[in-house]
């Protein structure tokens, strides 16, 4: 092929780092028997799982079921691991059928002709131990543990006669209200009656991983000040606070920095408390991959997850779903409309801009503009936009009427409702009602605040948090306070 001469060839170097997957994706990348498997975990070397018997018959006591402690692992290597398929690559029609099913079954790897770890030109660059990372969204919320502890937790409460708590905790939702970029307004209707009779059918709770994490830090709440208060189920309670506790730490890893000892602490207690209130029968293969959140992050020093790779299914899905005319080329032209759509959004200019800022910024109206220009004593020559959304820093963002907390001086803190954000000069500002301190419950991670309509102008960089809050009598609001501000 002739190169055109407006073409300049370029060659990158990189080094692989991560390859960050849900199982489902690790088992096609490196073949493992996976969860279906007598061997469950391809990262461990004693790990079977308690249905195959394995570990009854094995006389050294090495191989191991149900484990809940980071120490028993027997970790496997990269090399072990190619050496493995290897081998079963040199039994290819040496064994047939069900010996042969049963040998891929004994060493908890698929054979795949073509597969990686039977490549020998990738021996030296990929090392799929120590580049492994599991998605916690997939491992958490979809079908994950956080939706099997939250079924057990409410089917203990229905075994001793409390067969209303999927109501209750129905009600209690309705009247939270969460930041505007993270659609809470329908959370309650994941508790209907009809969705019930799903979820016990399920035995876990159906719902967007999404909506899960949303859910928990409140679920934690009417846990510990209204289930646990009842005197019934204290083991199961205890144990979902502790899950809770867990999940607040590993999406903490997003922005703070999280002691991997601490980490791995947090998942032992609850696996712990997990099996004092259930035993063993419920542990799903997820809970084991619990165990090594906290190597991962000692070794990589982040916990990545798949929330923003997920979304993008919804650009084939939209597309797809308007294709009425079957044909051989289907899969081209979708592809065809997913790639506009991408190279469509990119050409934006402000696509991958993180700085603080507003998101969308149009010219203000002439009531907003006036009463700006009033506030800032500016003149017919300042221009001032304003949007619904702005960016507080790399990794957040807030919307008019969000509660916030705000940075206010050196040391003090407090909360505020978001009138406005606007930007004038190039300074991105931000109207907001402060909010007077009533009390604040650091065990329960709470905070109530006298909502107040005295307004007052910030600078955006100075928010620090978008909080889900709800409205209480006498003009209180009680919030509920991330970790790093109780």
């Amino acid at each position: 092929m002739q190169i055109p001469k407006t073409f300049h060839a370029m060659r990158l170097w990189a080094k692989m780092a991560i390859i960050l997957q849900d199982g489902g994706a690790h088992k096609e990348t490196f073949h493992p028997t996976g969860d279906g498997g007598s061997k469950l975990c391809m990262l461990c070397r004693n790990i079977w799982t308690e249905t195959c018997n394995v570990c009854d018959e094995d006389g050294t006591d090495l191989l191991m079921c149900n484990v809940i402690k980071t120490a028993n692992l027997v970790l496997a290597t990269s090399k072990q691991l190619r050496k493995t398929a290897r081998y079963l690559e040199t039994k290819v029609g040496v064994m047939t059928g069900e010996k042969f099913t049963n040998l891929q079954q004994a060493l908890g790897i698929t054979h795949e002709p073509y597969g990686i770890l039977l490549d020998r030109t990738l021996d030296t660059i990929v090392q799929p131990t120590e580049v492994f990372m599991h998605d916690w969204m997939h491992l958490l919320f979809v079908s994950g543990v956080a939706n099997l502890v939250v079924y057990l937790t409410f089917e203990s409460f229905i075994g001793n006669d409390r067969k209303e708590v999927y109501e209750h905790f129905r009600n209690y939702v309705s009247v939270w209200h969460w930041p505007g970029r993270l659609h809470g307004s329908g959370l309650s209707e994941i508790f209907t009656e009809k969705r019930k009779d799903s979820h016990r059918e399920a035995k876990r709770i159906k719902c967007q991983a999404s909506d899960m994490l949303c859910l928990i830090p409140v679920l934690a709440l009417f846990v510990q000040t209204i289930l646990l208060n009842t005197g019934l189920c204290g083991d199961e309670c205890r144990a979902f606070l502790a899950m809770a506790d867990m999940i607040e730490l590993i999406f903490s890893t997003t922005r703070l920095k999280v002691d991997p000892e601490t980490l791995k602490a947090s998942v032992e207690l609850f696996l712990e408390l997990f099996v004092r209130a259930y035993g063993y029968d419920w542990l799903i293969p997820k809970f084991h991959w619990l165990l090594h959140l906290s190597i991962i992050l000692g070794r990589f020093g982040v916990l990545l997850n798949c929330f923003a790779l997920e979304r993008k299914h919804r650009v084939p899905k939209r597309y797809s779903t308007e294709i009425t005319n079957q044909s051989k080329y289907d899969s081209r032209s979708l592809l065809m409309e997913v790639t506009c759509h991408s190279l469509a959004g990119i050409t934006n200019p402000k696509v991958f801009d993180f700085e603080i800022g507003l998101i969308g910024g149009k010219p203000a109206t002439k009531k907003v503009r006036a009463m700006i220009s009033s506030m800032l004593e500016l003149t017919a020559q300042h221009e001032i936009l304003v949007a619904i959304e702005s960016r507080f820093n790399a990794l957040a963002t807030c919307k008019r009427n969000d509660v916030i907390l705000v940075k206010v001086g050196d040391a003090s803190i407090k909360a505020a409702k978001v009138l406005l954000h606007f930007e004038v000069m190039s300074v991105s500002l931000s109207l907001v009602s402060m909010w007077d301190l009533h009390s604040s419950d650091s065990n329960l991670g709470i905070s109530k605040w006298y909502a107040t309509d005295a307004t007052e102008l910030i600078e955006t960089q100075d928010i620090l948090a978008c909080l889900c809050h709800t409205k209480l009598r006498g003009g209180l609001v009680q919030v509920l306070l991330p970790p790093e501000f109780r």
